[in-house]
């Protein structure tokens, strides 16, 4: 999490994690003696078995990338939850306008596109889908669920 963030992390470690944190203190990221300048906050879970299955669950092997990329599992709708929808706009979305935006660019056009349907269909939100563009070009997709939803979103 970023560096605004890190009181937020910690609550999170000390307390909500606190059963699947290792006991080593969140820690800043890049580490310090790179030289480079922190930028986020982390923290180390255990290893446990229901651990690897989610991880299973959300990542698949790459050999292009030499490691893991997130997926969304094709049964989200079954696991997301209203607290889960919670947790998932604190940790990954921020206010917009009068809208909420939940970074989503990690995934492919088409993982976006189901867990759209899944905030429509489950909650009952008003979302769309916006293309992300930098400098360099575009980044990837995020969701914006609409002011339309605030009531429903709340409730």
């Amino acid at each position: 999490m970023t560096l605004k963030n890190k009181e937020y992390l910690y609550h999170l470690c000390k307390n909500i994690y606190k059963s699947i944190c290792t006991n080593t203190e969140p820690r800043p990221w890049p580490n310090p003696k790179t030289g480079k300048p922190i930028s986020q906050y982390v923290f180390s879970t255990k290893s446990l078995p229901y651990l690897t299955l989610l991880h299973s669950q959300w990542y698949k092997g790459s050999e292009a990338k030499k490691g893991f990329i997130k997926l969304v599992p094709l049964n989200i709708e079954e696991l997301l939850t209203p607290i889960g929808l919670a947790l998932w706009i604190t940790d990954d979305g921020f206010k917009y306008g009068n809208g909420i935006v939940l970074c989503t660019e990690s995934f492919t056009l088409a993982e976006v596109e189901l867990l759209k349907k899944v905030l429509e269909f489950k909650f009952g939100l008003t979302v769309t889908i916006q293309i992300r563009n930098t400098s360099g070009g575009m980044l990837g997709y995020r969701l914006y669920i609409s002011s339309k939803s605030r009531d429903m979103l709340l409730s």
